[in-house]
């Protein structure tokens, strides 16, 4: 827990979170997009 909390104080940490939940955001489109094609 100690580790996330001082990660997300540093700008370092905070970019890297950014960036996480950006990947997960797209992975999140594409697997949308992907099960719209299988549909139709």
């Amino acid at each position: 827990m100690m580790i996330t909390v001082i990660m997300g104080i540093t700008p370092l940490g905070l970019d890297f979170c950014i960036d996480v939940l950006k990947i997960r955001e797209s992975l999140r489109i594409a697997k949308l997009k992907t099960a719209l094609t299988l549909i139709f």
